[in-house]
C-alpha cells in the first residue's frame, strides 16, 4: 500500500488564492503516476453559510481527517491556512496530525502576513511560535516572508515556493502592443473590490490621467466587492464613463479574453502574497504594474517585466500607466520578457518542488 498524501485546504468552489493552488498542484498530480495518493479534504465552505452550517463542516472535517489517517495510509497532512480565523481552524489539523505521528507541512498564504505572523501581541506569537514548533516544514511565498519568520520565530525548517499557474490555459504569443496615437491603451485590473486592493488610489490615476488629456488610455475593473457602488459614483461624479469601465466578476474563457484584449495588467495593493492574478496576466504577455510588497517583486522586475509602484502613492501610478502607454518598444520587451519568465511558475514545475518535500518526509 502507498503512503499517502491529505490536502487541508479551503473550497474548491471558491475564486480564493488559496484555493487556485491547491487545483493547480492537484491538477499537475492527475498528469501522470506517483508513488502516492492526493486526497483532498476542505474544511469550510467560501459561499456564505451560517456560523452553525461552518461549525459542523469543520466537524465533519476533523472525523473525516482521522479516517484518511487511520483507514487510508495517509502519512503527511499538507495543510494551507492563511491568517486570522483561517490559521487557528488549521492549527487544529496540525495538532491532529502530530497526536497521531504524521508528517505536517503548513502552507501559508495571506494578504495579511505581516500584520497577524509578525504581530507584537505576545500571546498570539507564543500561539503561532507553537504551532511552528509543531509542523516538520513550513512553505512561504517568497523570499520576505521567509526572512522574516526566520527572524522572529527563530526557526529553519522553512522554504519558498511560489504560487503556480496552469500554462496550457493561455496562448503563449507575443503580446501586440497597440498604443498609437488613434488607438484604444486598455488596462485591466482582476480582483475583489476592497480597500487593500488600492482600487480608490486606481480610480484617482485615472481622473489625473484624463485630467491630462490622455482620453485613449482605458481601465476594466472585474471583479466584486464591497466598492462596487464607490467605483460606479466615482466614475459618474468624476465623467470617467469613457475612461472606466465596470465588467462585474469575470472568469473561465471570459477572464482569458479580458486579458487578451488588455495592454497592461495594475494591481496597486496595500497587502498581498502572491497574487495569482499577476501570474495568469504574465501567462497572456502582459506588462505589469503593481506594488513593491510582499511576493510581487520576487516576480516583477523593474525594467525587466513591469513597474513596482508604492502603495498609496497615486503620482507613481499615474507615471507607470503613462510610460507604458508612451513606450511601445519597452513595452514589447516586457511582453516578451513575461511569456519567458512565467515558465518558472508553471504547475508542473511549482509541483515538483513539492512532491520533493513529500519525497523527504515519506522516507
Amino acid at each position: 500500500m502507498s503512503k499517502n498524501i491529505l490536502i487541508v485546504g479551503a473550497d474548491l468552489t471558491s475564486n480564493g488564492g488559496i484555493a487556485s493552488v491547491i487545483k493547480s498542484h492537484y491538477k499537475a498530480y492527475q498528469l501522470k503516476p506517483y508513488p502516492f495518493n492526493l486526497f483532498l479534504l476542505k474544511t469550510n465552505y467560501y459561499k456564505d453559510k451560517t456560523l452553525l452550517f461552518e461549525i459542523l463542516i469543520l466537524f465533519k472535517a476533523f472525523f473525516c481527517c482521522l479516517y484518511y489517517i487511520l483507514f487510508k495510509n495517509v502519512k503527511v497532512l499538507h495543510i494551507h491556512s492563511s491568517a486570522n480565523i483561517s490559521f487557528f481552524r488549521k492549527s487544529i489539523f496540525v495538532l491532529i496530525g502530530k497526536i497521531t505521528g504524521r508528517k505536517v507541512v503548513l502552507h501559508l498564504h495571506s494578504s495579511d502576513f505581516y500584520g497577524f505572523f509578525l504581530t507584537q501581541n505576545q500571546i498570539l506569537k507564543k500561539y503561532i511560535s507553537s504551532v511552528f514548533s509543531q509542523v516538520d516544514k513550513i512553505i512561504v511565498l517568497c523570499s520576505d516572508w521567509e526572512e522574516k519568520l526566520k527572524q522572529a520565530y527563530n526557526i529553519d525548517h522553512i522554504l519558498k515556493i511560489a504560487n503556480p499557474i496552469d500554462l496550457e490555459d493561455s496562448s503563449l504569443s507575443s503580446k501586440v502592443v497597440c498604443n498609437g496615437a488613434k488607438r484604444m491603451f486598455t488596462l485591466v485590473f482582476v480582483g475583489f473590490l476592497i480597500e487593500s486592493k488600492g482600487i480608490k488610489d486606481l480610480l484617482e490615476a485615472m481622473k489625473q490621467i484624463n485630467d491630462k488629456g490622455y482620453t485613449n488610455i482605458k481601465l476594466i475593473i472585474a471583479g466584486k466587492g464591497e466598492l462596487e457602488s464607490y467605483i460606479l459614483k466615482f466614475v459618474a461624479k468624476n465623467q470617467l464613463l469613457n475612461s472606466v469601465d465596470f465588467v462585474g466578476w469575470v472568469s473561465g474563457k471570459a477572464k482569458d479574453n479580458l486579458y487578451k484584449k488588455s495592454n497592461t495588467f495594475i494591481l496597486p495593493s496595500y497587502k498581498e502574497g502572491m497574487p495569482i492574478s499577476i501570474l495568469e496576466a504574465m501567462n497572456f504577455g502582459l506588462p505589469i504594474i503593481s506594488s513593491n510588497i510582499s511576493g510581487i517583486p520576487d516576480v516583477i522586475s523593474v525594467p525587466r517585466n513591469g513597474f513596482l509602484v508604492t502603495p498609496g502613492d497615486v503620482k507613481q501610478i499615474v507615471e507607470a500607466i503613462i510610460q507604458c502607454y508612451e513606450d511601445e518598444d519597452l513595452m514589447k520587451t516586457m511582453s516578451k520578457n513575461n511569456l519567458e519568465d512565467i515558465r518558472n511558475f508553471s504547475s508542473h514545475q511549482v509541483f515538483n518542488q513539492i512532491t520533493e518535500i513529500y519525497s523527504q518526509l515519506l522516507k
